[in-house]
C-alpha cells in the first residue's frame, strides 16, 4: 500500500512570550504571534499530521514538538506531492512574505534553509 506524501504548513498561535529550548538549538525568546512551521512527510502524512495536532508532552522527537507543546493549533495547510524540494520553497516563500526567523535552523536540520519556522507578529 502506498502512503500519501506531502508538504504541510502548521499554523500555530503563541499568546505570550516564552523561552524555548528545542533539542540542540540555542534557547530563544519567542514573542506572541503566529508561527508557521513547514514540514514534509514522504510517507505516512496522515499520521504525521495527527501527531502535530495534539500537544506532545513527553519525549519530543522533532524541533516542532518542543514548540507545539506551548502553542495553540490554528490550522494545517497540506499539498500532496512527492517533490520534497517544495518544503524549502514553501519556507522561503513565507520568509519572502515579510516573515521572520525566530530560531535559526529550526526544522531545517536536513537542508540548507535558514529555518522552517517562520514568525509573523500579531
Amino acid at each position: 500500500m502506498k502512503y500519501p506524501s506531502g508538504i504541510y504548513v502548521l499554523e500555530l498561535q503563541l499568546s505570550r512570550k516564552i523561552h524555548l529550548k528545542a533539542g540542540a538549538l540555542q534557547r530563544r525568546i519567542l514573542l506572541p504571534g503566529r508561527y508557521f512551521y513547514v514540514g514534509r512527510a514522504m510517507r505516512g502524512l496522515a499520521a504525521r499530521l495527527n501527531r502535530h495536532r495534539v500537544r506532545v508532552k513527553s519525549s519530543p522527537r522533532w524541533h516542532i514538538d518542543y514548540l507545539r507543546s506551548r502553542t495553540r493549533f490554528v490550522a494545517v495547510h497540506v499539498r500532496l506531492t512527492n517533490d520534497s524540494s517544495l518544503e524549502c520553497e514553501t519556507a522561503g516563500g513565507l520568509l519572502a512574505d515579510s516573515g521572520r526567523i525566530p530560531i535559526p535552523r529550526f526544522g531545517a536540520s536536513d537542508c540548507k534553509c535558514p529555518a522552517h519556522l517562520i514568525y509573523f507578529p500579531r
